[in-house]
């Protein structure tokens, strides 16, 4: 037999399951109240086996985002817009404290560099950048820049929106921690984002600047228009609270019952659910490096608390005190978030290929979800554990 036909036999064939499987399932149907995190680095197929999963099991699921960028949202609201507006529409650029070409490198000749199509001809986007130093490379891709300390950006932002809507600062607020001519670039940017025709926000997801900048987004769109778009901050392979809100209608933080979904950001919390004792299995996902956040969370797990890790077998395993079952996966290749866009700028979920033989994250996935019944759990069980 040919190499090739020898080749398409074997992607006909029933993969192989991994060790330690069958010991997975029996973890898994013995939980009463399992906690599924992490999500890192999944295909669209793998993210949605995974929420399915965790709703079968009525399980509780973190994706591990900071509380105040939800509640932020959940409060203020945000005008988002795609990329492909960005591209078409967007007369003005404001990037704070983050530098979107970091992590979509493409972001510059797919996106910034072309023509729009309804921007006036001779249109030149402005770029801002406002937040924490960056280096020389990195400035250079802004037209003006005003890079300040956290604390002076704690200060600065609030002034920002003052300025943007015609407000006299508040008596004292031109602290001495703001110079002369850091005043000057603040009120001119503050000018230019009121006059811009389609100004876009950028900005990271979470961190203590998140309420400064969603008030940032709300109050402007009062009196004229400012869209949003949040940036991860490394390259990504997929949006987990992106799918998990288009399931569920929630971006994190849930506990699925029988009958109902349950959505709280203090109490859902990983660290939270650890240390009330809700949690009796933790099952972490990956297909990347694991964050270093959640490597923090894994590392303070007790002795006695089962974790089932499943991982591409690319992906190192953490160090753990608690005992540990790893099932791998074969590592699926796939195109970098942000690389492969739409002609509206929407990145398109490529399907994955294996590279490797043995069944993918999503084939583990969804044999561990098809092997479990459903449980009955109801709303009084939750919140009396």
């Amino acid at each position: 037999m040919c190499l090739k036909g020898e080749t398409w036999i074997n992607q006909g064939a029933e993969p192989s399951i991994p060790p330690d499987f069958e010991q997975a399932q029996q973890w898994v149907s013995a939980a009463r109240n399992p906690l599924f995190c992490g999500l890192q680095g999944l295909t669209l197929e793998a993210e949605s086996a995974a929420i399915q999963w965790a709703e079968k099991s009525c399980g509780y699921l973190a994706l591990g985002l900071a509380p105040e960028r939800i509640a932020a949202g959940q409060r203020y609201g945000g005008t988002g817009c795609t990329l492909g507006e960005v591209r078409h529409r967007a007369d003005l650029l404001f990037c704070g404290n983050i530098d979107p070409c970091r992590s979509w490198p493409r972001l510059e000749e797919r996106i910034f560099a072309p023509t729009g199509k309804f921007l006036p001809v001779g249109t030149v986007r402005t770029r801002l950048y406002l937040g924490e130093p960056l280096a020389s490379a990195e400035a250079a891709h802004f037209d003006s820049v005003l890079m300040l300390a956290p604390a002076q950006l704690q200060e600065a932002l609030p002034l920002l929106r003052r300025l943007i809507l015609r407000k006299p600062p508040l008596k004292g607020a031109w602290s001495s921690s703001l110079n002369a001519t850091e005043r000057d670039r603040l009120t001119e940017m503050a000018e230019q984002l009121r006059t811009a025709a389609y100004p876009v926000l950028f900005t990271p997801g979470g961190g203590p600047l998140e309420l400064h900048w969603t008030k940032l987004v709300q109050e402007l769109n009062q009196q004229a228009r400012l869209h949003r778009i949040t940036v991860p901050p490394v390259s990504a392979h997929g949006s987990p609270s992106e799918t998990l809100l288009a399931l569920t209608g929630f971006p994190d933080a849930l506990r699925f019952l029988s009958e109902s979904t349950v959505h709280d950001l203090d109490r859902y919390q990983p660290e939270r659910l650890l240390q009330r004792g809700c949690v009796d299995l933790v099952v972490f996902v990956a297909g990347c490096e694991v964050s270093a956040r959640w490597e923090g969370f894994l590392r303070q797990l007790p002795e006695a608390m089962p974790v089932l890790l499943i991982l591409e077998r690319d992906v190192a395993i953490p160090k753990l005190t608690a005992r540990a079952l790893v099932l791998r996966a074969a590592v699926a290749g796939r195109e970098t978030g942000g690389t492969c866009l739409r002609p509206d700028g929407v990145p398109v979920p490529l399907h994955p290929y294996l590279p490797e033989s043995g069944p993918g994250l999503t084939e583990i996935l969804l044999r561990l979800r098809n092997c479990r019944g459903g449980i009955s759990r109801t709303v009084m069980e939750d919140y009396s554990s």
